[in-house]
């Protein structure tokens, strides 16, 4: 026991060694460290072999990679709305859909279908893993969990191999086809019809370029089929790369101020696969925990949910694992059939709501809860890890239904409660980069490679004595983009209307920017001119042949939109509507906003809406609604950050966020006073 203990340690030492050898900061110890690395875990798992230590290897296995998991399906489960926009950017046709292309030579192959079930499988995937987490901790069914564990993380280390290695620069193979019943593909099936004939009209003239330059001609676009039903069209691509980790990354962002690097990402599955390995291979000797081995499992496992509630500041997982775990053993004492028929109905009528009414996932649920119905009534200990797991199914399920119908637990996004927008739009780092070359003294033919501020002026003024040739650049210091870099709701001049000239934000533009103009016709042509003030003189436009028509307000040419960021950031206090759809929005608590819009209104306090609506689309929902009230345009990814709810209410004072309220908890007038118009 003593040697496993041993070993154990050094293949975790080793593990740590290996991981910190392949990291970008490494690069002075990189080799040392991989050597030191896979010293210790080679010599590590010889030794668990030798010395039958796999069962007390894989019981730390369960710790750390039950406890991870709890943690990190609470992460996901707090946010799955932002998780669920995660994967729409995986199943976009130049995403992962481009790995699979690629390998399977498919052009034809498309994910797109699963962009509308993004939701549904997001709240699945948390879920799982909360699942898993628990039932891996106690022991419960460690055979399939084990198989199961080991395809859920080699789906999210494809996942963060892709987006660790996506180059942006690559092309793909990819085909696409078109209806042409329908106006829009009919439109776009045209559009590159054309394309692909201009490029094939021109394909002689780009085979030359590319030899002048030394590359290699590559066919771009062109048709594949055509015929009235349909166009295929072939299309060489550059994939779509996705940015970062999601919403793990977004937490440590927000707790630690830095998310996980895609290479990181990619090496924490690497770790856990690691990890659920030993578990897998030894599954077969793995047996449900006594009462002691719960005591000393469960009490392990919480140590590790513990230190990851620290890193995300997050105490909420450390409550909900204790409720997973400790009534995961009681269901597994006091647990039956009709409590298992009646939760198997609850989670089916949760996943039918969650598919808006989807008849197949009503029938593919029952069907599975029916199994296991059967399964159950079969008897035994090892069958009751079901109900288990319907218990800590339904359990999520409570927190997942919360978060959608209201806004996150823990928000870490930019935009949460406290957040101060000058800080967050200022928290970025700018790069900086070494240029480095190849100096060649030209008397003694000997090379040195230097850096651009080591180059002397002596050296830059003799080019007759050295010759510099470029060779690349280092970058000292990593650029980190600001936390908010694309706050920017704006307007339309010419979209004016009453309820924003009313604003003092837009009165103050208007005085600072607009030009008096007068507006005089020529008599000679009727021809019309609008003039400044300051070109209009009686002498050259005498009133008898250029009379004056008017005077209006006019705006330099290259002003034609008002942005509204630093007025509203600010500002003493304003208060804003949120909505990233006005059409999908609910608005059964409009006439609260109403009430709260004329409560600000008294007050002098500026209430606005800021949302993705063409300015038609406004007016028709201004008008149908009888709310008018002054409406800001901005980017829809970022009112998807800004909020989860559609609409919500969030309150700025001089651009800290004092509340965000979800559209279900918009707070009565007589609360809104008391809290923000004092």
């Amino acid at each position: 026991m003593v040697f496993n203990i041993v070993f154990i340690a050094l293949n975790l030492v080793g593990l740590t060694f290996l991981v910190a050898g392949y990291h970008d900061s490494a690069v002075n110890h990189s080799t040392l460290y991989k050597v030191i690395g896979w010293l210790l875990m080679l010599l590590s798992i010889g030794g668990l072999v030798l010395f039958k230590g796999k069962l007390m290897m894989s019981g730390v296995s369960r710790v750390l990679v039950g406890g991870l998991f709890i943690v990190s399906g609470l992460v996901k489960a707090n946010d799955p709305i932002g998780f669920s926009y995660k994967l729409e950017e995986y199943f976009e046709d130049g995403a992962l859909a481009y790995r699979i292309k690629e390998l399977f030579e498919a052009p034809g192959f498309s994910m797109e279908y699963f962009i509308e079930w993004a939701l549904f499988l997001s709240v699945l995937v948390c879920i799982f893993e909360i699942v898993l987490g628990v039932l891996i901790i106690i022991g419960g069914k460690v055979k399939l969990v084990s198989y199961l564990m080991v395809i859920m993380i080699v789906f999210f280390t494809f996942l963060t191999w892709h987006t660790s290695t996506c180059d942006p620069e690559v092309r793909f193979l990819d085909h696409d086809t078109y209806i042409m019943s329908d106006p829009g593909d009919a439109a776009s099936a045209n559009m590159k019809i054309e394309d692909a004939n201009t490029h094939r009209l021109n394909t002689k003239a780009d085979k030359a370029t590319a030899k002048k330059e030394g590359k290699n001609y590559q066919k771009l676009i062109w048709v594949v089929s055509k015929s009235k039903e349909e166009v295929v069209i072939a299309e060489m691509k550059t994939p779509q790369c996705v940015a970062d980790c999601g919403c793990f990354g977004d937490a440590m962002k927000g707790s630690v101020g830095r998310s996980l690097t895609p290479k990181e990402s990619l090496w924490k599955d690497l770790v856990l696969l690691y990890l659920v390995i030993w578990i897998f291979v030894a599954q077969w000797i793995i047996k449900p925990n006594t009462r002691k081995q719960n005591v000393v499992m469960i009490s392990s496992s919480m140590v590790v949910v513990l230190f990851f509630s620290w890193i995300f500041g997050w105490s909420f997982p450390i409550y909900f694992s204790l409720i997973a775990v400790i009534g995961s053993l009681w269901v597994l004492r006091v647990g039956s059939k009709w409590f298992d028929a009646i939760v198997s109905i609850l989670i089916t009528l949760f996943f039918y709501w969650l598919s808006e009414w989807t008849l197949f996932v009503l029938f593919a649920f029952l069907a599975v809860f029916v199994v296991v119905w059967v399964i159950r009534n079969l008897g035994g200990q090892v069958t009751k890890y079901y109900s288990v797991a319907l218990a800590l199914t339904l359990l999520c399920i409570f927190m997942v239904t919360y978060v959608l119908m209201y806004n996150p637990i823990k928000d870490y996004r930019p935009y949460a409660v406290g957040s101060d927008l000058h800080e967050k739009m200022n928290d970025g780092v700018i790069g900086e980069y070494e240029y480095f070359y190849f100096l060649t003294n030209l008397k003694t033919g000997k090379k040195k490679r230097v850096s651009m501020s080591k180059i002397t002026q002596d050296q830059w003024d003799h080019p007759e004595l050295w010759k510099a040739d470029f060779d690349k650049t280092d970058c000292v210091v990593e650029p980190v983009n600001a936390s908010i870099m694309d706050f920017r709701p704006s307007i339309n001049i010419a979209d004016l209307m009453k309820a924003e000239m009313n604003l003092e934000m837009i009165q103050t533009f208007i005085d600072t920017n607009s030009m008096q103009m007068i507006r005089i016709r020529d008599n000679y042509d009727s021809a019309t001119y609008d003039l400044t003030f300051e070109e209009y003189n009686l002498d050259e436009y005498p009133p008898a042949d250029y009379p004056v028509l008017d005077t209006l307000s006019s705006y330099p040419e290259d002003i034609s939109d008002i942005d509204a960021m630093d007025a509203i950031i600010n500002s003493k206090r304003i208060v804003m509507i949120i909505s990233k759809s006005l059409d999908a929005g609910d608005w059964s608590n409009l006439d609260k906003l109403k009430k709260l819009q004329a409560a600000c209104k008294k007050k002098g306090v500026p209430f606005i809406m800021i949302c993705n609506a063409s300015r038609v689309d406004i007016s028709r929902f201004r008008k149908k609604n009888k709310f008018n009230i002054a409406t800001f345009s901005m980017d829809e990814i970022e009112l998807k950050i800004i909020s989860r709810s559609n609409p919500s209410v969030i309150v700025l004072e001089k651009g800290v966020v004092k509340a965000k309220y979800a559209f279900r908890s918009t707070p009565s007038v007589e609360s809104f006073k008391s809290n923000h118009l004092k």
